[in-house]
């Protein structure tokens, strides 16, 4: 189909060029019919597209609760509300998309964090109550099955009630490659314009994409691992040569073919930019990683070396011409002991100027695409080292970018299981937990996130924020390596702390 597209496309600017052109009778009515058809297979296509998706889009409402009257059994958002509604105050519309429907009718459905909590890259679990209206005009009362305010995504889970989705005829749409988006091509955008689409019936539009890697207005000068700020704020977005409205947040980006190439966000206009365009967030492998990761309900997590990299200058990458043709590069500063930037080799003044394919041009691309690609992934580094003016490739496994909050974190499924009433985290995966020092000795270990009461865990003795270092004698550094230390354990089992301390966790049987 990509290939038929092209060929339309192709009439169609040709068409456009006979018409603006100058006359030429030669050309005679056959150039006319050619251009018709153009036109036409164009339009068919794109209502072809519009009717496929439009059922899996869903308009959101976030209702704020009055504390002195209770929910009446009817209430819907949806419906323009009169005199006797009494305290209830619709505090935003939005868009969303349905990813997944599981067994007929429980619908799986991406937007963006801000559209259920009214705040940007803010932890906020206690949400406003969340309402859907399906196509076919059915109101449903949704729940937050995970989200991540990094990527500002957040996926819901809504149950149909009197109808299922084959009779909606809902069919989600196929999550499309972000990366394969081309400056100039056409998409189009679905979604709940201006709030308007109050009967399930979503609005269309059609756009160029102008641009990628923008940015929501102008970034702060904070450490992106000290704040609550978005992977957004490094460039993430696609812009598109038109307008997102109010309402259009979280909706579809979708290419000719159909599938999901971006989610719409009006992030850049909630941070005061101006410019007459929209954004998305294209979905890139790394966002396509996390919106899988929020479909399985579990917490998103980013990658992290462990290094504070710096702004490099020109004359930095100058001795590498010209094998390096880019102007800048991401220059490693302080390098942490034992992360995995060090375990790895890296040095303070190395120059970083690509990470796998993508070029990296200061410090915000190279946190980007590290992030992205979540931790225990192995990044490839393309680095230029002055010193010894010296072309390496690199070699990392990536730990966790710390959670700036993690106790605002709204994750309903777990990554792993928890063992002997333990859970734990990488090392650095909480902000909080982390020592003063951690960007120049990096924290070894596991880091325990939850204890349950009673269990044999509490019962030695560990405690919420302890940090782990060994399971029965074996060195561990990573979630994944404390459930292979442990799963075939069944006696008594020593841990080793970080403080050199010792406990003996007994075997669940030992509570009976």
């Amino acid at each position: 189909m990509g290939a038929s597209i092209r060929r339309i496309l192709t009439m169609v600017l040709l068409g456009a060029c006979i018409v603006s052109g100058p006359h030429h009778p030669s050309l005679g009515d056959d150039a006319k019919v050619d251009q018709g058809t153009a036109w036409r297979s164009l339009q068919q296509q794109i209502v072809a597209v519009t009717a496929q998706a439009e059922a899996a889009l869903v308009s959101i409402a976030r209702v704020v609760p009055s504390r002195e009257v209770p929910f009446p059994a009817d209430y819907d958002p949806f419906v323009p509300a009169d005199a006797e509604s009494g305290g209830f105050v619709v505090d935003g519309f939005g868009s969303g998309v349905i990813l997944k429907v599981e067994e007929s009718s429980r619908l799986l459905i991406l937007t963006n964090h801000h559209v259920v909590t009214g705040r940007v890259g803010v932890p906020d679990a206690e949400a406003d109550r969340i309402y859907i209206r399906t196509v076919g005009g059915h109101t449903l009362l949704a729940t937050l099955h995970a989200y991540d305010p990094r990527s500002d995504l957040a996926v819901l889970t809504a149950d149909l009630k009197e109808v299922n989705a084959e009779v909606l005829k809902i069919v989600p749409p196929k999550l499309g490659d972000g990366d394969a988006i081309q400056k100039g091509q056409m998409l189009l955008v679905l979604g709940n314009s201006l709030g308007l689409a109050r009967d399930g019936s979503c609005s269309v539009a059609w756009g160029l994409a102008s641009g990628f890697q923008r940015r929501p207005g102008a970034r702060e000068d904070r450490s992106p691992i000290e704040s609550g700020k978005t992977i957004h704020e490094l460039g993430t977005l696609l812009q598109l040569d038109l307008r997102i409205s109010p309402g259009m947040s979280g909706g579809a980006v979708l290419n000719l073919e159909g599938e999901l190439v971006g989610l719409t966000t009006s992030l850049a206009d909630l941070l005061g930019d101006p410019a007459a365009s929209g954004f998305a967030i294209p979905t890139t492998a790394g966002i396509r990683r996390v919106i899988e990761t929020l479909l399985r309900g579990e917490e998103v997590e980013y990658g992290f070396l462990g290094i504070d990299p710096d702004r490099g200058y020109p004359e930095d990458l100058r001795p590498a011409r010209p094998f390096v043709t880019q102007g800048t590069a991401a220059r490693v500063g302080r390098v942490a002991h034992n992360s995995p930037a060090f375990r790895a080799g890296l040095l303070e003044g190395d120059q970083v100027y690509a990470v796998g394919e993508r070029t990296i041009l200061d410090p915000d691309a190279l946190i980007r695409e590290i992030g992205l690609l979540g931790p225990a992934a192995v990044a490839t580094l393309r680095v230029f080292r002055p010193r010894t003016r010296k072309f390496l490739t690199i070699e990392v496994t990536l730990g966790k970018w710390p959670v700036y909050d993690d106790r605002q974190i709204v994750a309903t499924g777990l990554r792993q299981e928890p063992w002997r009433g333990v859970q734990v985290d990488y090392a650095t995966g909480r902000f909080r937990y982390l020592p003063d020092s951690f960007l120049s000795v990096y924290p070894q270990g596991v880091v325990v996130t939850r204890v349950e009461p009673g269990s044999p865990a509490a019962l030695a003795g560990l405690r919420v924020g302890t940090a782990i270092t060994r399971v029965a004698g074996a060195e561990v550094n990573s979630p994944f390596e404390f459930a292979q230390r442990t799963r075939a354990l069944v006696d008594e089992v020593e841990v080793q702390l970080r403080t050199d301390e010792r406990l003996m966790i007994p075997p669940v049987s030992a509570l009976n």
